[in-house]
C-alpha cells in the first residue's frame, strides 16, 4: 500500500511540474511574440533601436526561466536572432530587421510547438 502511495505522490508532482512548466512557456511566448508583433508593426522612423532593446531585454529575462526546462539549442538560436535585431535597428537595414523579426516569431512559435506533449513530438 505504500508503494501505491508514493507512486501516486510522484505522479502526481510529475504532472504538476510538467503542468506548470507548459504553463510557463506559453505565457513567455505569447507575451514575447505580441512585442515582436508590436516591433514588426513599427515604421522606419519609428523608434525601432529603442523597440529592440526592450525585445532582446525581455527575452533575456525569459531565458532565464526557459533554460531549466528547454533545449539550450533551441533558446541559443533565438538568443542569435534577437541580438542581431539590436544591430540592425543601429544601422538601419529595415528588409533585414522585419526578415529576421519575423524569424523571431517563427521561432518563439516553433518553441511553443515543439514542447506540446503530442504524439508527433512523443514519436
Amino acid at each position: 500500500m505504500k508503494r501505491l502511495a508514493i507512486a501516486v505522490v510522484l505522479l502526481v508532482v510529475l504532472l504538476s511540474v510538467s503542468g506548470y512548466s507548459l504553463w510557463s512557456l506559453r505565457q513567455l511566448t505569447t507575451q514575447l511574440t505580441q512585442t515582436a508583433q508590436q516591433l514588426r508593426e513599427l515604421p522606419t522612423d519609428g523608434p525601432l533601436e529603442e523597440a529592440s532593446r526592450d525585445l532582446v531585454r525581455q527575452w533575456e529575462k525569459a531565458e532565464d526561466q526557459l533554460v531549466l526546462y528547454v533545449n539550450h539549442e533551441k533558446l541559443e538560436r533565438i538568443s542569435q536572432t534577437a541580438a542581431e535585431l539590436l544591430a540592425l535597428a543601429q544601422y538601419e537595414d529595415y528588409s533585414i530587421f522585419y526578415s529576421k523579426v519575423d524569424l523571431l516569431i517563427t521561432q518563439l512559435d516553433g518553441l511553443w510547438e515543439e514542447s506540446l506533449p503530442n504524439y508527433r513530438n512523443l514519436l
